[in-house]
C-alpha cells in the first residue's frame, strides 16, 4: 500500500487533520479512524507515522508551536480526555478511537520508545480505568417487529438503543484490553527484585484486587445479549421437520 502513495507524509498529515477536526461528518471520522487502526495493525510501514507523529506543524502557527508532533496517537489521547462527553453524545466515535489505541498497544513492543511517556502518565490511565469501571445499563429490547426509516434506510425500531448499548460494551472492552496489554509490556520481576507497578496497573488496581468487581467489569465488557442463534434454530427446526415428513 505504501508504494502506491506518491506522498506518504502528506497523506498521513491529511488523515490526522481529519481525525482532529471537530466538525467532520461522522462517517468520515469513523472511516479515517478505522483506516488508521488497520494501517497500524496490518501495514507497519504506513502505520508507524500515525504513531510517532514526526511531522512539522503548519507554518502559520506560532514559533512556539513549530516542530510540535502531530500524530493520530496525540489525537486519540485528546479525545480520550473527553471520553465522558463522547460516552453520552458520540459512542461510535469513542469506540473507533479506543479501537485505534488498542491496536497501538497490540504493537507496543515495536513502539516502546514512543509509548514510554504515555505509559508513565497517570492521568491517561486514570481516564481509561474510569471508562473501564463505567456502569452499563441492562441490554435493551432487540426483538423488533417493525421497521422505521432512518437516514434513508429501513432500520429496526430498536436500532438506536441497540447501537448505543453495543458501542458502550465495545468501548469498555477496548479500555480493559488496553490496560491488560500495557501490564503485559512489563516483564514479571524476579523474587528478589522490587519494581514499581506500571501506571496502568495502579490506576485499575481497585478492579484487579477485588475478584467480584473484576468479574462484574469483565462480564459487562464481554456480555452479548444478541440472540444470534434464535432465527437459525427456528429455521433448522423447520428444515428437520420437513426432512422427517
Amino acid at each position: 500500500m505504501v508504494g502506491q502513495l506518491s506522498n506518504l507524509e502528506a497523506t498521513v498529515v491529511a488523515l490526522v487533520g481529519v481525525a482532529r477536526h471537530p466538525y467532520h461528518n461522522l462517517d468520515v471520522w469513523l472511516g479515517v479512524w478505522r483506516f488508521m487502526a488497520l494501517a497500524v495493525e496490518a501495514e507497519p510501514a504506513l502505520g508507524h507515522p500515525f504513531i510517532v507523529g514526526h511531522f512539522q506543524a503548519p507554518k502559520e502557527e506560532s514559533t512556539k508551536d513549530k516542530g510540535k508532533s502531530v500524530s493520530a496517537l496525540d489525537a486519540a489521547r485528546e479525545m480520550l480526555a473527553n471520553w465522558n462527553k463522547y460516552w453520552e453524545t458520540n459512542l461510535q466515535l469513542l469506540s473507533a478511537v479506543l479501537g485505534f489505541l488498542t491496536v497501538v498497544w497490540q504493537r507496543g513492543w515495536d513502539h516502546q520508545s514512543t509509548l514510554t511517556n504515555i505509559r508513565k502518565n497517570s492521568e491517561f490511565w486514570s481516564q481509561l480505568a474510569a471508562l473501564a469501571k463505567e456502569e452499563i445499563s441492562p441490554a435493551p429490547e432487540y426483538k423488533s417487529k417493525e421497521l422505521v426509516e432512518m437516514a434513508g434506510y429501513p432500520r429496526a425500531a430498536y436500532h438506536e438503543s441497540i447501537s448505543s448499548h453495543s458501542c458502550r460494551v465495545l468501548s469498555k472492552a477496548f479500555a480493559i484490553r488496553i490496560i491488560a496489554l500495557d501490564i503485559g509490556l512489563d516483564p514479571a520481576p524476579s523474587a528478589r527484585e522490587h519494581r514499581a507497578k506500571p501506571q496502568s496497573y495502579q490506576a485499575s488496581e481497585s478492579i484487579l484486587k477485588s475478584e467480584e468487581q473484576f468479574s462484574n467489569e469483565l462480564h459487562e465488557a464481554i456480555f452479548n445479549a444478541y440472540d444470534s442463534l434464535c432465527r437459525f434454530c427456528r429455521e433448522s427446526r423447520r428444515t428437520l421437520s420437513g426432512l422427517g415428513s
